[in-house]
């Protein structure tokens, strides 16, 4: 035996609303003289909206505020379903490891890297090692793009572009001009200064690059970051007492000296140069194997700079 499930419910709320229209209809009629009364208006629209109301409820207030929160409710959901999806990627296919990276002059740096990243970059690294300068930029460009946050990568983009010539490298199998390749360094560097400003590799590619370029403005910046690296090589007692180290504090210095003979301020070029001379002469042993070269160099623009001064 079935149960009868109607529900009066809807035939009250029908009564209650007829009587509700024949009120209004009521009041209306006993003083029609004017509508323009407020409360005659507001009876009539009440009227109007009751009239109306079988055609309108299925667009009423309470319908839309529904239809708006199962939007919202849907959209809660596929962003659940998103993040999910990222956390379950990022655990099984970008694994976050702490690593060793050799950088140049002997450091050594441990921080985090992506997995398939520290692959790549392991493989561009043995191929830097390898002097297989060219084949190594194409992995350190994707190591890097793997994993945007690893300067070391960046680091070595910076040195690479940096050093085409030093490196023996035709500039035609990179297909690029010396002003772009310069241009790459500083981008690859500035990148790794911003990632991390803790280490002075990325200072000294930086500077050196900019002192190249023809526009005073670059080589003011490069002026100031050859200076941070003095300052971190000084203030750290063990880079003081590394011969490898040391004599990097002596490059920057020379290279400072240049840019200043670069822009024709030979007076603190030759300061600079002076400068230079004493970090040379307080170097630790045992002296490194470019030591004679770089002192040389700085000498002779040393002379340089008290001839402009004296002529």
């Amino acid at each position: 035996m079935t149960k009868n499930n109607k529900n009066p419910l809807p035939w009250l709320t029908i009564l209650s609303v007829v009587a509700v229209i024949v009120l209004i209809i009521l009041a209306l009629l006993c003083d029609w003289d004017s509508l323009v009364k407020p409360y005659r208006l507001i009876l009539f629209l009440l009227l109007l909206s009751m009239i109306l109301f079988p055609s309108l409820k299925e667009f009423s207030i309470g319908n839309i505020i529904t239809m708006k929160i199962k939007s919202l409710d849907n959209s809660v959901n596929q962003l659940k379903d998103t993040i999910l999806n990222l956390s379950f990627n990022t655990t099984n296919t970008q694994t976050i490891i702490n690593s060793d990276f050799p950088l140049p002059h002997g450091q050594t740096y441990s921080g985090p890297m992506i997995k398939e990243a520290k692959r790549v970059f392991d493989l561009a690294r043995s191929l830097y090692n390898q002097k297989r300068y060219i084949e190594s930029l194409k992995y350190f460009n994707k190591a890097f793009d793997l994993d945007r946050n690893n300067w070391v990568s960046a680091m070595y983009l910076g040195f690479i572009y940096l050093s085409i010539s030093n490196l023996n490298i035709n500039q035609d199998q990179i297909g690029i001009t010396r002003n772009q390749t310069l241009e790459k360094s500083i981008f690859y560097s500035s990148c790794a200064v911003d990632l991390d400003p803790n280490h002075f590799n990325q200072y000294m590619n930086l500077g050196i690059a900019q002192m190249h370029f023809d526009s005073n403005i670059l080589k003011q910046s490069g002026i100031i970051n050859l200076q941070i690296v003095i300052d971190m090589i000084s203030n750290d007692k063990k880079a003081n007492s590394d011969p490898g180290l040391f004599i990097q504090k002596c490059k920057c210095a020379t290279f400072i000296g240049e840019i200043y003979e670069k822009l024709e301020d030979f007076s603190k070029s030759r300061s600079q140069y002076e400068l230079a001379m004493t970090y040379y002469d307080i170097c630790p042993t045992p002296l490194p194997l470019d030591y004679e070269k770089w002192k040389n160099d700085t000498i002779i623009g040393l002379k340089r700079a008290n001839n402009k001064l004296t002529t």
